[in-house]
């Protein structure tokens, strides 16, 4: 995962989330991925909706092999809570081939301690939807 700027008023525990966030999921790590949701935390990717997140990340893995994020801009909204962000992914199949695609993201998140914060909320807008 790579990512070029967080804007200067994101807090660090937002900047440490995310950090963490993709390289899980760049990782396809999905026990990482799901334990960055709430317990009722909803994910929609382009058009797969769960609460289920280990269900959803599962049905990902039997139709790419890898994922590659690229981040390029984070966009903090007034209530602080709710981060939006944009960049470009690569999904390598598993015939070898790579699918790109460009992507954006409004995740709303929630403080479960002091320096820990969830989603309870994420959703993903892909520029094509080929790839699911």
């Amino acid at each position: 995962m790579a990512t070029d700027s967080f804007p200067s008023e994101m807090i660090t525990v937002y900047k440490t989330f995310f950090l963490t966030f993709y390289s899980a999921v760049d990782s396809m790590d999905d026990e990482a991925v799901a334990g960055s949701f709430t317990e009722s935390g909803t994910f929609v990717l382009g058009t797969k909706k769960a609460t289920g997140i280990l269900a959803l990340l599962a049905s990902l893995r039997r139709l790419v092999k890898s994922r590659t994020h690229h981040l390029d801009q984070f966009f903090i909204r007034s209530d602080s809570e709710s981060v939006m962000m944009n960049g470009s992914v690569g999904y390598g199949q598993y015939d070898g081939s790579i699918v790109a695609t460009e992507w954006a993201g409004l995740a709303h998140l929630m403080r479960v301690r002091e320096d820990t914060v969830r989603m309870d909320n994420y959703q993903v807008y892909f520029a094509s939807d080929a790839t699911f």
